[in-house]
């Protein structure tokens, strides 16, 4: 028999590896306060509204009622990420933010809400698609799995730019990366590539790259010869004469399924594309006239920064004379972005997954985590909304669009059940970061394996993570001779941690079970660094703790 959750002998729990957000009752709470009104600038917004942390998780705030406001997506975007150094454009400080919110529940606890002369009739949101195959669809009509009821296209500049790039394309599909030679060790591929950076020398750990062995800089000729023939988005940038440094970056991994080997991958840069969504929620058919917005780079595919997105020519795009019906959306392409190449964003227990065909998942989770925006860039034309006049019944109405950036959007992505190791990671002393270990049973799905190791100087417990939709079986721990069965499964997001002493012998005994048809199927190592890096940073997850006998026994 195996435990599973809730484990209670063994079971401390702790905060989950990725953060859920508000329970649904303190949305509502918060929602009902407000009227479903923006704290701030007071508008109504019915379903156009988010219920905010004022100090953000990532800074110590909780999920609290009292951590908790209503806020219209303007609003949202104008509250985040506070500096009150910074010189220009200071967002509202989180004291500010309380006392707005206790202001306007007064007013409507005491029913002093003035009614604006109307709400709005369009839902507007913003979806960056992070999958090729997701982005190859949409921009070929097919809307079968885009999250909106009844999408219809309309014609802009980027989505021909975009449609153009895809079909350069030599395959259906992208994937993070392509992949290099390999070597029997790593002493012959610093031979090949001296210049090569190993990220683990000495015992340390690279903090962006544990999964990997070494980084370095692939030259000119590399790209052209090993990347470009396999990727037409690397060809299109080297015809813009992008930095090479912002072309790819070369990982070397130990590949442990089968026989072990070093390999190496380029890493190439991670292709989005950004939709706006226009949705009627009026309750009776409009027709859209013309979105009024910024446009760029009609004539020139230009290689630019992210932070241009914004500028360009003032126009207008013209939209087709049928009336939209209630309920229904129009989908306008926006720009075809580029993500850094060290673009870590993995899944999460906070996005909402559906299963679209055999073994993969599609999901949808709303952002507000992108920082680094000066690493992104842009490529193609661009549209930048400003706001969309509108025609209903014998009226006319303008609506202004929430200004966009990269954390007031919805992140649309696709990944494969395949399965993967789990993962071994050390509990150094005084430190709070894991340091990662490696993969654990490589050559075991689905049939007992064994792993042995001594621990190594300064770590003072072992950690095995669960990562990955699939299963993991943990039949025993064997530490100094001394065998403690426990007969754990794990399950994503779920790890065990036990305490040990320096030089104990350890020996793990289990499986991992895969859920994929084929156990010959790889996750890629891109997905595994990231997810890796994203649990070794986390101070507390979903976590089993464990004191076995024999430690400190030998």
């Amino acid at each position: 028999m195996y435990y599973n959750t809730p484990f209670i002998h063994l079971l401390t729990v702790r905060r989950p590896l990725t953060h859920v957000g508000f329970r649904n009752q303190i949305r509502t709470n918060v929602l009902v306060s407000a009227a479903r009104h923006c704290c701030v600038c007071h508008r109504y917004k019915g379903v156009k509204v988010e219920v905010h942390h004022i100090v953000p998780t990532s800074k110590g705030g909780d999920d609290c009622e009292d951590n908790a406001i209503a806020l219209c997506f303007d609003c949202h975007t104008d509250a985040g990420h506070y500096n009150p150094k910074h010189p220009k454009g200071t967002k509202y400080s989180p004291h500010e933010l309380k006392e707005a919110r206790e202001r306007w529940y007064d007013i409507v606890r005491n029913n002093q809400i003035v009614a604006s002369d109307f709400g709005d009739l369009l839902l507007c949101r913003y979806y960056l698609c992070k999958n090729f195959n997701a982005i190859s669809e949409i921009a070929k009509g097919d809307f079968s799995f885009l999250p909106v009821k009844s999408p219809h296209m309309i014609r802009t500049a980027p989505g021909a730019f975009i449609t153009t790039l895809i079909d350069s394309h030599p395959r259906s599909y992208r994937h993070n990366y392509v992949h290099g030679d390999s070597f029997t060790s790593l002493v012959d591929y610093k031979k090949e590539h001296p210049d090569a950076r190993s990220l683990h020398e000495d015992g340390s750990q690279d903090s962006r790259f544990p999964y990997y062995e070494a980084v370095r800089t692939p030259t000119l000729e590399e790209i052209r010869n090993s990347v470009a023939g396999e990727d037409s988005i690397t060809r299109y940038l080297l015809s813009l004469e992008c930095p090479i440094e912002e072309l790819s970056e070369a990982y070397t991994y130990l590949e442990e399924c089968g026989a072990a080997m070093y390999q190496e991958i380029y890493r190439i840069r991670p292709l989005r594309f950004l939709y706006l969504s226009v949705t009627n929620i009026s309750g009776k058919p409009l027709k859209l006239d013309k979105l009024n917005c910024v446009l760029s780079n009609v004539s020139d595919s230009q290689y630019r920064p992210f932070t241009e997105f914004s500028r360009g020519i003032e126009t207008e795009i013209v939209m087709p004379s049928a009336p939209l019906r209630d309920g229904d959306s129009a989908i306008l392409p926006l720009a075809t972005i580029l993500a850094p190449l060290d673009d870590d964003t993995v899944i999460s227990e906070s996005a909402i997954g559906s299963e679209i065909g055999t073994g993969e998942i599609q999901t949808i989770e709303w952002s507000n985590e992108p920082e680094a925006v000066g690493k992104y860039s842009v490529i193609g034309p661009s549209v930048f909304p400003v706001d969309i006049e509108i025609t209903i019944g014998d009226g006319k109405r303008t609506q202004e669009i929430h200004r966009f950036n990269l954390t007031n959007l919805y992140l649309v992505d696709r990944y494969w059940e395949c399965g993967s190791c789990p993962h071994l990671f050390f509990k150094l002393k005084n430190i709070d970061e894991l340091k990662y270990h490696g993969e654990l049973w490589s050559s075991h799905a689905n049939e007992e394996g064994v792993h042995t190791f001594d621990v190594p100087e300064n770590v003072e417990a072992i950690e095995i993570a669960e990562l990955e939709p699939e299963k993991t079986y943990i039949n025993s721990i064997i530490v100094n001779g001394v065998v403690n069965s426990i007969q754990l499964c794990l399950t994503q997001f779920q790890s065990i941690r036990f305490r040990v002493v320096e030089g104990d012998k350890i020996e793990l005994v289990g499986y991992y079970e895969v859920n994929a048809d084929e156990d010959t199927l790889k996750a890629d190592p891109v997905t595994k660094n990231s997810v890796v890096k994203r649990y070794a940073h986390q101070s507390s997850n979903i976590c089993f703790e464990y004191a076995p006998s024999g430690a400190g026994s030998r």
